[in-house]
C-alpha cells in the first residue's frame, strides 16, 4: 500500500499546467512555433520594401520564438482566473491518496465537505512521474497532482513499480 498527503493549492495548480504545456504536449509547442518560423520566412522571401521584411523578421522572433512563452502566460492568467473563483482550490483542501493492488482511493477534505472516491486502476486515463511529482490523469485535460515529497506510506520507487505494472504504457517518465 503506498499512501500521499497533500493539498489542492495555487502551487500545485501551477505544476500541473506548467507540465501539461511544456512537457506533455511540448510537439504541439514546437510544430506551431515551427510554423510560425517558416511563415515569418515565406513573408520575409515575399516581402516587397524593407517595411515589410522587418515586419516578418517581428513575426519570426515575436511568433516563432515567443509562441511558448506566450501560451505560458495565457496559461498562467487563465489559471489564476479559475483559482480566484474556485473553493476547490485552496490551501485548505486536504487530499489523501490511498494506491493498492486493487484499486486508488481518493480522499479530499475541503472545510465544507470531504468525498472519497475509489477507482479501478482501469478508470486512470494516464499517468506520468517527473523528479519531482506524479500526476494521474482521469481524463486528457484533468489530473491529481501528487508531489513525490508527500509519500506517507511506501517508497517512490515501489510505488512506479506499482503504477508501471497496472498501467503499462499508459505511465510514463517526462
Amino acid at each position: 500500500m503506498y499512501e500521499f498527503s497533500t493539498k489542492l493549492g495555487k502551487e500545485e495548480v501551477l505544476v500541473l499546467n506548467k507540465f501539461h504545456t511544456f512537457k506533455k504536449s511540448r510537439w504541439v509547442m514546437i510544430v506551431i512555433g515551427l510554423l510560425f518560423v517558416v511563415l515569418g520566412i515565406i513573408m520575409f522571401f515575399d516581402a516587397e520594401n524593407t517595411a515589410q521584411k522587418i515586419v516578418s523578421l517581428i513575426f519570426i522572433v515575436v511568433l516563432g520564438g515567443g509562441y511558448p512563452f506566450l501560451i505560458y502566460g495565457i496559461v498562467r492568467f487563465v489559471v489564476w482566473l479559475q483559482i480566484r473563483s474556485s473553493t476547490a482550490i485552496s490551501d485548505d483542501n486536504k487530499i489523501e491518496f490511498c494506491f493498492n493492488s486493487e484499486e486508488v482511493t481518493v480522499k479530499s477534505n475541503k472545510p465544507d465537505m470531504t468525498t472519497t472516491t475509489n477507482a479501478r486502476w482501469n478508470l486512470v486515463y494516464k499517468a506520468y512521474e517527473t523528479k519531482t511529482h506524479y500526476f494521474f490523469y482521469i481524463s486528457n485535460m484533468q489530473a491529481y497532482i501528487i508531489p513525490k515529497e508527500s509519500i506517507k506510506a511506501g517508497s517512490c520507487e515501489g510505488f512506479s513499480a506499482l503504477v508501471k505494472e497496472k498501467l503499462g504504457g499508459k505511465f510514463k517518465y517526462k
